[in-house]
């Protein structure tokens, strides 16, 4: 089994489902994990998935609003899913760092895994 990882990339972002968080925006955290067949040793770039590639599309995403994490992570999901026909998994975490949640201290998240439907 075969991953690259992406882990902890921060975007100011405007997702959310009140005025607030749309208007004034604020930080997300992302955490990737893309499992991914090779028939071979990987010796080159060509052997495996591109995380600068992957990278690219997440940062790309997470500057589009979504109301909803979840929506946010199928999203990137599908999208990295498309880029690359070995990758068979993907594992995202995302993370709003400062919720508009009163007295809260921590950060809130969504975590998805979604396998290639390979029917």
């Amino acid at each position: 089994m075969n991953s690259i990882r992406l882990h902890q990339l921060r975007f100011f972002a405007h997702h959310g489902v009140f005025e607030e968080e749309t208007v004034l925006g604020g930080w997300f955290e992302a955490d990737v994990e893309v499992f991914y067949t090779t028939p071979k040793q990987i010796q080159a770039l060509t052997d495996t998935v591109d995380y600068v590639k992957v990278y690219g599309i997440i940062k790309s995403l997470m500057h589009q609003p979504h109301a909803l994490l979840e929506t946010l992570g199928e999203t990137i999901i599908e999208s990295i899913f498309q880029s690359d026909e070995r990758i068979y998994r993907i594992d995202i975490n995302i993370n709003k760092l400062n919720p508009p949640v009163s007295n809260f201290s921590g950060k809130l998240g969504v975590c998805i895994s979604r396998s290639r439907n390979h029917s």
